[in-house]
């Protein structure tokens, strides 16, 4: 499985215009997503763009990106094999993209292969194996027509189930 780590000011620019059109259901299901300084629905996309570049600096993302590359690396094929084994499937994601991001909630996920990360985060990989969990959930969470935070807890259920080995939590 190859991890495609991707960031940049367009994708930036991606999420925050995504999040200002999901404002209204963050706040009514209680998150309070990041925007860059000044910026609100009424903003206009350059206007958006602007402030983005004032806060953006590569580095983070450089230092986040190799963080996450090297501790996805040691549990990579563990969590996957048992990912597979929980979901009764061969199926895995061949070319799963990783955004990083500053902006919008901690974390989400878009089908089928892109689980977005926000780099400020302390436990930037736990926060990716949840997405990924989402990716694999999905079709479940459709079957059972889970409400948003049924699906959360059903996917921090499996979180807690995979990420132990022999009754020890495992960094993941």
């Amino acid at each position: 499985m190859k991890l495609n780590i991707k960031y940049g000011i367009n994708y930036e620019l991606k999420r925050v215009v995504w999040t200002l059109n999901q404002l209204d259901w963050y706040y009514n299901n209680g998150y309070k997503p990041k925007l860059p300084q000044n910026i609100t629905k009424d903003c206009t996309e350059r206007e958006i763009s602007e402030a983005i570049k004032a806060e953006y600096d590569d580095k983070d993302y450089k230092i986040a990106s190799k963080k996450l590359r090297a501790e996805f690396s040691k549990i990579q094929k563990d969590f996957f094999s048992k990912l597979k084994e929980k979901f009764k499937t061969e199926t895995i994601i061949p070319n799963l993209e990783i955004i990083l991001t500053k902006y919008g909630t901690g974390w989400s996920y878009h089908s089928p292969k892109t689980a977005v990360v926000n780099i400020d985060r302390k436990n930037i990989l736990e926060v990716a194996l949840h997405e990924i969990v989402h990716l694999f959930a999905k079709p479940t969470v459709q079957k059972q027509k889970m409400s948003h935070w049924e699906k959360e807890k059903f996917v921090e259920s499996i979180m807690a189930e995979i990420c132990t080995t022999n009754n020890k939590k495992i960094r993941c």
